[in-house]
């Protein structure tokens, strides 16, 4: 698609300025004159649910340009010289124009003799029995849902297709599903006439003001580069009007393209029947079925278990035949766990690294169950995510089933770096080689609803990804922030911030050929004004040294100059000011963090972290292996003085792991004289009642995060919390490996943190974002230690605060 050319913009305002001499008798090929109407909105006379938006939305915005209101009818009358058409009708049909070859949201512009269609596919989507509105699993209808839809497969599975609630707007009564190219028609129209939705709602709309609107010259179609254009910002169910209206402005679209697209493995096991009545579906770790959240994990299963195999091909089988979904998701449940029982025993591949040490076990699986598919439903696929340590290709599978369709997790992340570019190419070339079918993608854009609080624009790498994803790619998905946007719902967390990086990608998914630098000068001319210099440096500054916002005082400190330059340029109460102070308001959080960094780290004790790669290691808790008999004991001392603790404790480090990626592995001994009054209240991780006993605390600072908060009892219970920045994340776990151990005199724990690699990780809900530590870029960890006797309460850390264990200010060093 090409940008729309700027002739009729230009007209338009030529007629404004003369329009009492361009009037209706001069020139009848004006859809409004003189803030006058002279044309109608025509629909079909029962049009879809998205023909009558798309016709509001054009009657809307016409008004706000011109102040001519044109009436939206079902057939044309005699009151007007011109017409829009919006959406199929007979009176399309009369001029033998259709939709037939419109899909994934194409749509066809064409003048005709007395006016403009405006045409794509609208269907209404229709669901199908059993499915629920309502989103409460206690819901009695949802209880009905569940029990007919067990009818249907007699078993006990999830049925993601039964649960509508979250696609629905109950106010607009539309469905995400519903499909919109007659929509993305008008918002095309618009477009030329200079309308631009830049952020949600009134302050982030550009309305030109043009009061005689010409007809144009039109005959084309518009087909995107890309048939699924997914972001997640829009919840249907409690997003404002705003909001869903945004989404629809960008030409995004929904699931319908996919069916199902992630982790879709959880809905053949979830379900607690399946859970009681096939323990040996699910993965055995340290002696346990993973059945449900036993390591704080969510249910994980066995994918050598024959059980399991049979059960997701019923379950394909299902979905496929009864809601006729184009594909379906056999991914594995987030944070995957390796199962250790004997049938799985030797199917892992930890000599491929991180990326690769389960690709052979997962990617296994993937196929078996395709194939089976396969055989029944040809023409429908199977899909799963190359992700977290599955990520490289299986080497035990020379051709994946012809129906297996390969994801990526950040198949574009910081493309305009020449290193990851390469990287992230390669990993594709290697798919390649197993499968022909396209792939799809699957990004992470900057989630200040949870721990990103610097201005993280990437609009060059979204260019230069999608770019390279053309003709290879038939879509993506991209996890975008969500919060608390105003009181009539949710929608795009932080808009003021967030907005350019979605728009960019909106523009460059309908056309990757169009030039970015033209699209970015008009945004900044049109959307700062006077600011518009300022925020092109401001921002150009920041998407360059986006990476070093976090440590780098002097890069934080001009980044802030840039913004506030731009602040002086525009006047406060101007349109151009209001937007400039949401990305004021945005970088508090950075200001304090500036604070912060400038006060230093001095007088914090320092140490290093022995590389032991691959280093034996049977995780019991003792700390009897040979990799811990060489390595420093740092002591423990009271919080708040700092003198010697009057019941000791020490910890041992080590990284297990490469340059980047690997583990961080800690050891910490606790002595305690008091091993009957141990205090453990539970034995469950993800208890917040680990935090109410005697328990040993691990925070850590990356290079990439500040920071996280693992709690660690005697009974091995673990509570993970990202508290970055003074949230409180519980939905993040660190997926450690731990073990504890109890002796006559003390207790002890090993914890084994797998760390990404990545400043960014693939699943910003697991693992520990960041990578080895170093002289150069060192991480600030505390080690803390709570011990409850009666009325005794005895606090320690590696490191003295003089206050509590959350003075990220003092913690140590580790390199």
């Amino acid at each position: 698609m090409q940008n729309h050319p700027l002739w009729i913009v230009l007209l338009g305002a030529l007629m404004s300025m003369f329009g009492a001499h361009l009037g209706c008798a001069g020139n009848p090929d004006l859809l409004t004159a003189d803030g006058e109407a002279r044309a109608e909105i025509v629909i079909a006379e029962d049009p879809p649910r998205m023909v009558r938006v798309a016709a509001e939305e054009l009657q809307t915005h016409i008004e706000a340009i011109s102040g001519a209101r044109l009436p939206i009818v079902s057939g044309p009358s005699e009151d007007y010289p011109l017409r829009l058409y919006v959406g199929s009708s007979t009176f399309t049909d009369s001029y033998g124009v259709d939709n037939e070859d419109l899909n994934y949201g194409a749509f066809r512009l064409r003048t005709v003799p007395d006016g403009l269609i405006l045409l794509g596919q609208d269907d209404d989507f229709v669901p199908t029995e059993p499915y629920t509105l309502h989103r409460s699993p206690r819901h009695p209808d949802t209880e009905r849902v569940r029990e007919e839809w067990d009818a249907i497969t007699g078993d006990t599975f999830g049925n993601p297709r039964g649960r509508l609630g979250r696609r629905y707007n109950s106010e607009m009564g539309i469905f995400a599903y519903d499909k919109r190219g007659s929509l993305n028609a008008v918002h095309e129209f618009l477009r030329g006439l200079g309308v631009r939705w830049y952020m949600p709602g009134e302050l982030g709309t550009v309305i030109p003001e043009m009061v005689s609107i010409p007809l144009p010259d039109e005959d084309r179609v518009v087909r995107p580069d890309f048939d699924w254009r997914m972001a997640t910002f829009a919840v249907y169910f409690s997003s404002s009007r705003k909001d869903i209206f945004w989404y629809l402005r960008q030409g995004f679209n929904h699931g319908d393209v996919v069916g199902q697209w992630s982790h879709g493995l959880r809905d053949v096991t979830s379900r607690s029947q399946m859970m009681e009545n096939h323990p040996e579906r699910y993965a055995l770790v340290r002696g346990v079925r993973q059945t449900r959240t036993e390591l704080g994990h969510g249910n994980q299963a066995c994918l050598s278990s024959e059980g399991l195999v049979d059960a997701a091909v019923r379950f394909g089988r299902a979905m496929f035949d009864h809601y006729d979904l184009p594909m379906v998701s056999m991914m594995p449940q987030d944070g995957f766990m390796f199962c250790e029982c004997e049938l799985c025993e030797g199917k892992d591949t930890p000599e491929r690294g991180r990326d690769g040490m389960h690709s052979d076990y997962v990617w296994g699986f993937i196929d078996r169950v395709a194939r089976e598919l396969y055989k029944t439903h040809p023409d429908r696929k199977v899909n799963c995510l190359a992700y977290s340590t599955y990520l490289l290709p299986p080497e035990n599978i020379e051709r994946l089933s012809p129906n297996v369709v390969v994801g990526f997790i950040h198949a574009r992340r910081d493309f305009d770096d020449p290193d990851v570019r390469e990287n992230r190419l390669a990993i594709r070339r290697a798919w390649r080689e197993k499968t022909d079918q396209p792939f799809w993608g699957w990004e992470h854009y900057p989630f200040t609803h949870r721990s990103t609080f610097t201005p993280v624009y990437f609009p060059r790498a979204i260019a230069e990804g999608l770019r390279s994803m053309q003709g290879e790619f038939f879509g993506e998905f991209i996890e975008a922030p969500t919060g608390p946007f105003d009181e009539r719902g949710h929608g795009l967390h932080t808009p003021g911030f967030s907005h350019l990086n979605l728009y960019v990608t909106g523009r460059f998914q309908w056309d990757v050929e169009q030039d970015l630098d033209a699209l970015l000068d008009e945004y900044y001319r049109l959307f700062y004004g006077p600011a518009a210099e300022q925020m092109q440096a401001f921002i150009e500054y920041s998407e360059a040294n986006r990476r070093y916002l976090r440590q780098d005082v002097d890069k934080i400190d001009r980044t802030l100059e840039l913004l506030d330059e731009a602040v002086a340029a525009a006047p406060a109460d101007s349109v151009y000011g209001q937007r400039i102070a949401l990305l004021v308001d945005y970088l508090d959080q950075l200001r304090e963090w500036r604070e912060q960094l400038a006060r230093g780290r001095e007088g914090v004790p320092v140490t290093r972290a022995p590389v032991r790669k691959d280093a034996e290691l049977t995780l019991d808790g003792r700390l009897d292996d040979a990799v811990w008999k060489d390595l420093r004991e740092h002591p423990m001392v009271d919080v708040q003085s700092g003198e010697p603790a009057r019941t000791p404790s020490w910890f041992k480090v080590y990284w297990d792991g490469g340059e980047r990626e690997g583990h961080l592995v800690l050891g910490i001994h606790a002595d305690e004289p008091d091993m009957e009054n141990l205090r453990t209240l539970t034995t469950e991780s993800g208890d917040w009642r680990v935090f109410n006993g005697d328990n040993l605390e691990v925070m850590l600072e990356t290079q990439a995060h500040s920071y996280y908060q693992i709690a660690v009892n005697a009974a091995g219970a673990v509570m993970d919390l990202d508290r970055n920045l003074g949230q409180l994340n519980d939905a993040w776990t660190s997926l450690v490996e731990v073990a504890a151990h109890q002796g006559e005199d003390y207790w002890s724990v090993e914890l084994r943190f797998p760390v990404t690699g990545e400043e960014s990780p693939g699943d910003p809900l697991h693992e520990l974002a960041g990578w080895r530590p170093s002289e150069e870029a060192p991480w600030h960890i505390q080690i803390g230690r709570q011990r409850l006797r009666g009325e005794d309460r005895e606090w320690t850390v590696w490191s003295p605060t003089g206050s509590n264990f959350h003075d990220i200010m003092r913690f140590g060093r580790l390199e």
